[in-house]
């Protein structure tokens, strides 16, 4: 077992407590520990069969790559996160809901071929890297605050069924 787990060994383990560095891939529950501000680079990476991750109001950065690939996971709550890396959720293909908070920077493909995410609201966001949500093919509806100040190019690239709130036509930026 790592020295920052808390759990059982082997393919049996149901609840990971996070303290840094890298998760094992069979992991399928994680609490993240109180005393993370900073989701490390590819932590949870190819954990395909990560389901819940219980965060906390301490979390300020997630790193590249962090949770990609994780393809069973479907919720997770970044209210307290400042910043997302490059690729945190990429192909994270059953995500459907994340909460975000009052600031916050999404970077570079952050969330490409999040297929099933619907939904997003966005109190204030800082930059939304290029491709941040590529390829999320239920995302139909957005709400951004007066406080936006940056969309960049391909953002919301082969977003289908995203549509503009008064033409109702599909507009991908």
């Amino acid at each position: 077992m790592a020295d920052n787990a808390d759990g059982v060994d082997g393919a049996d383990v149901f609840i990971y407590r996070y303290r840094g560095g890298r998760a094992p891939q069979h992991v399928t529950h994680v609490v993240i520990d109180k005393s993370v501000e900073v989701i490390e680079d590819n932590a949870f990476k190819d954990c395909q069969h990560l389901v819940q991750v219980e965060t906390h109001d301490g979390i300020r950065s997630v790193g590249k790559a962090a949770f990609w690939k994780c393809k069973s996971l479907r919720r997770i709550n970044l209210r307290s996160a400042v910043e997302i890396g490059k690729s945190a959720f990429c192909r994270c293909v059953n995500l459907v809901s994340v909460e975000f908070g009052e600031t916050v920077e999404i970077g570079l493909m952050a969330f490409w071929g999040c297929e099933n995410l619907e939904r997003l609201n966005f109190t204030s966001i800082i930059i939304t890297g290029k491709g941040s949500f590529s390829y999320c093919e239920a995302l139909t509806d957005i709400e951004f605050s007066e406080r936006l100040e940056t969309i960049e190019a391909r953002a919301f690239r082969e977003c289908k069924r995203l549509q503009h709130p008064t033409e109702k036509r599909s507009v991908c930026i």
